[in-house]
């Protein structure tokens, strides 16, 4: 009957040497930490001042602090604002020009496929939107125009209902 080999022997499988343990990881590692101890005390030392030497003044120089004066609040106490007049801006409705129309421009895409995705938004707030087809800048634009909208102040409230779904759009008007 045959011997069983002894435990981590094997028959005639030849065994590799391994790497002698590698030294000398230590000294670099402790010359970084002593370089940066040094740089740590090199900058943040501190030369001694002696601050009575520097209260008392010297004799027969007396130096006086200039005056500060701030003059930024006198200039706006005195200061006018003048704000231009615009009537759109007025919480009335602005006179209606006969055949004036205002529309949203709400977009506008290279893909068709994206202004039919941003007039379908559109629709889902119950607002006409329609796409149309721009040539420039040797290129096809997609615009997404909503309206048309009567007076200004309809203009605004879709542009409102569009800006609470994320949508911004700006002002368009027709001239009569």
């Amino acid at each position: 009957m045959a011997k069983a080999a002894p435990r981590g022997a094997s028959s005639g499988a030849h065994r590799v040497a391994s790497a002698p343990p590698q030294r000398g990881r230590g000294i670099p590692f402790l010359l970084g930490i002593c370089c940066g101890i040094a740089l740590t005390v090199l900058f943040t030392r501190t030369d001694t001042v002696d601050l009575k030497a520097l209260a008392t003044p010297k004799a027969g120089v007396v130096k006086t602090p200039p005056e500060v004066r701030f003059e930024f609040p006198d200039v706006l106490r005195d200061a006018e604002v003048l704000v231009p007049y615009v009537e759109e801006y007025l919480d009335g409705e602005a006179k209606p020009e006969a055949g004036a129309a205002y529309m949203l421009q709400a977009g506008a895409f290279r893909s068709p496929q994206d202004a039919d995705r941003r007039r379908a938004m559109i629709l889902l707030q119950d607002l006409p939107a329609r796409t149309a087809e721009v040539s420039r800048d040797g290129g096809t634009w997609h615009r997404v125009l909503v309206g048309p909208f009567d007076s200004r102040r309809a203009a605004r409230s879709a542009q409102l209902a569009l800006l609470r779904e994320d949508i911004d759009s700006l002002v368009l008007r027709s001239e009569p």
